[in-house]
């Protein structure tokens, strides 16, 4: 999946100009992303890793962002989560995400 601005639309000022998303077909799991930053340079990468499949879904127990331009990297870990709770709608209205 690649995302760009809209053909007219002033993209200066978004941090980055490109961004692609690699999804695997079963399960719908983003596994790795691109991000491209203004003068089109490849500038940081994130991948999922220690996927696992939890119940009906496929998750991933740790990603990392690593920024190629400096090679510094970020890794996240997840030690516990619950996916059997649900998350009620009004958590995704502008006035809730906005409150926040």
């Amino acid at each position: 999946v690649v995302g760009k601005a809209k053909p007219g639309i002033d993209a200066s000022g978004l941090t980055y100009s490109k961004k692609i998303f690699y999804i695997r077909k079963e399960g719908f799991l983003g596994v790795k992303g691109e991000f491209y930053n203004q003068a089109g340079q490849l500038e940081k990468v994130l991948t999922m890793q220690k996927m696992h499949k939890e119940g009906n879904r496929w998750v991933a127990d740790a990603m990392k962002m690593e920024n190629v331009l400096t090679k510094h990297a970020t890794v996240l870990e997840f030690e516990k989560r619950d996916t059997s709770k649900e998350i009620p709608d009004h958590f995704f209205t502008v006035n809730f995400l906005e409150r926040q």
